[in-house]
């Protein structure tokens, strides 16, 4: 099987479903268009739009932004695609002779043999948490297992000593850009997605080093240099292609087709010959030093954060975590949690005050191509990762948000500190609201008053959840009107009466809820007050520049 001529992976059409190679992604176009990913798993999704972006820089990126909007809007036909993947064939075999995707050959049938469902990250062996799943060994299909490889390469956390992460470190968050036609009538097509994510050459073309053109500084599993076996082989990126971000091998597996079964795939349900084991040992690929993925945001961290990362440690993912004091080292963001709109100015705004950064699609997006759409399509932000600690998985997340583009830099300044207005007083008023809860539950002096729990956890979420679709409605309306100074400030004050209206009613249906065995209605009653005289604290006041 190879996975540019052979067809792996499902899609959706604007009209019934398909299973194809990347060579067909552009068939019908004009009539039946696939419009996204069809995977049996929400992470595979993930990876394999990944995969088919990573093919397109690979082998057909834009000389120039110009050539980009060209095919943005009459994308290559199916045999152009075809003639584009060839020149990368070799590098794509799954089985029969070597080398193969993503597959280390120096194996031996004495090394140990792994049930193939262990290359699934929230399978049952990694980790007792409540995510983790259950999946009968009875095999992964061809296809599937390709997936699951990808997949595992791609996110792969921390294994224990000797098995690497990915370039971007275990369980990394990735931000892609997508798109819909603004009048509504049209259904977006998923060529359209990947060709947001490629960037022209000449933007990136300072960073390739002429003498690291061959394709095995792209396709580590093209390069036959010996893997030392007690200690691997570091990867900097000066020493390969960068495109190898999106090929990185930091896990030697060699996936067993020497002793398959027919049967139902344990993973999409396909009756065909199944793949029930691979082999896998440690002290693979290291890569280390200042990767820089295209479609991840970054943060600045200082050295001894560096040194966290490198033993796999827990690294800071939320923009008020990043380091008062940075030194000049760029660290990927990870997945902590649920994906919220307070994530937002992270994702899409270069905040140097914060130290983070967003993804280098996302920043030449906002530079090159917004303009060449001429206003026909609204833009959104599809963010997802799974949510790591260490080798555990404890959940997969995926958010899509709204992109808003202002064509000169003071408008642009104003919206997004308006948009920070926004998020800082959300932010306190649910600060407030935890608060006088637990001033509600638990009296003078009691433990529970302070620290975080799992209660903390159930508050925020439903609140940056319940609160959502009123936040994008007031930036819609802020974008669209963010010359007028008072429609700005009736924005402010619409946005602070929402919050005061549902803190107090959350506060009523928590502080209240029949679990609390022991009321106090007279500590209830303080905490309410006390609740809507924070909601109208200096801070927010001056946040939201109310009298």
């Amino acid at each position: 099987m190879n996975l540019l001529n052979d067809p792996w992976f499902s899609v959706r059409r604007r009209d019934g479903d398909d299973f194809m190679t990347p060579w067909q992604l552009t068939t019908d176009y004009e009539t039946n268009p696939v419009v996204s990913l069809n995977a049996p798993r929400v992470d595979f999704n993930g990876a394999i739009i990944q995969l088919l972006i990573g093919l397109i820089q690979t082998t057909m990126p834009p000389d120039d932004i110009v050539e980009w909007k060209e095919r943005f809007f009459k994308p290559p036909t199916p045999t152009d695609l075809k003639t584009a993947f060839s020149e990368v064939e070799e590098a794509f075999n799954l089985d029969g002779k070597w080398p193969r995707f993503m597959q280390d050959e120096t194996f031996s049938r004495k090394d140990k043999k792994n049930p193939v469902m262990e290359l699934l990250i929230d399978s049952v062996g990694k980790g007792g948490t409540h995510f983790v799943k259950f999946i009968p060994n009875q095999g992964f299909c061809k296809a599937c297992a390709a997936t699951a490889l990808f997949t595992l390469q791609t996110n792969a956390p921390a294994g224990g000593t000797g098995h690497q992460t990915s370039v971007r470190g275990g369980g990394p968050l990735t931000t892609l850009l997508m798109c819909s036609p603004a009048d509504r009538q049209e259904t977006p097509t998923l060529w359209q997605t990947i060709w947001l994510n490629i960037i022209p050459k000449e933007t990136v073309e300072h960073l390739v080093d002429d003498s690291k053109t061959e394709l095995k500084y792209i396709f580590p599993w093209l390069d036959d240099t010996p893997i030392d076996a007690k200690k691997g082989r570091d990867i900097a990126l000066a020493q390969v292609h960068p495109l190898q971000m999106y090929w990185g091998m930091p896990r030697r597996i060699r996936l067993d087709f020497d002793n398959t079964i027919t049967g139902d795939c344990a993973v999409c349900g396909k009756h065909d010959t199944l793949i029930t084991h691979y082999r896998t040992k440690n002290y693979g690929l290291n890569y280390h030093g200042e990767w820089r993925h295209f479609l991840s945001p970054y943060y600045f961290a200082k050295e001894d954060t560096k040194k966290k990362e490198d033993t796999k440690k827990k690294e800071p993912s939320k923009i008020s975590e990043a380091p008062e004091k940075p030194s000049k080292i760029w660290l990927p963001l990870h997945q902590r949690g649920m994906i919220h709109y307070c994530d937002w100015l992270g994702f899409l705004i270069q905040d140097n005050e914060q130290n983070v950064r967003r993804a280098e699609i996302v920043k030449e997006f906002e530079t090159q191509k917004h303009c060449l759409l001429n206003g026909k399509y609204d833009l959104r932000l599809w963010a997802f990762g799974y949510d790591m600690d260490n080798m555990k998985p404890r959940c997969y997340y995926e958010s899509f948000m709204p992109l808003f583009y202002l064509e000169t830099e003071p408008l642009r300044h104003r919206f997004e500190s308006a948009v920070e207005n926004l998020i800082g007083a959300a932010d306190k008023m649910l600060s407030n609201l935890a608060a006088c809860l637990k001033q509600a539950w638990f009296g003078e002096g009691d433990s529970r008053r302070k620290g975080h729990n799992s209660v903390n956890d159930n508050i925020n979420n439903a609140f940056w959840q319940d609160t959502e679709v009123r936040f994008y409605e007031l930036l819609d309306r802020l974008h669209k009107s963010n010359e007028k100074e008072d429609n700005r400030q009736d924005i402010y004050r619409q946005w602070h009466k929402f919050l005061c209206d549902y803190t107090i009613t959350e506060f009523d249906r928590w502080a209240n809820c029949n679990q609390i065995v022991q009321k106090n209605l007279r500590r209830i009653a303080e905490a309410r007050r006390n609740l809507k005289r924070l909601n109208f604290n200096k801070d927010i006041k001056k946040l939201l520049e109310l009298d």
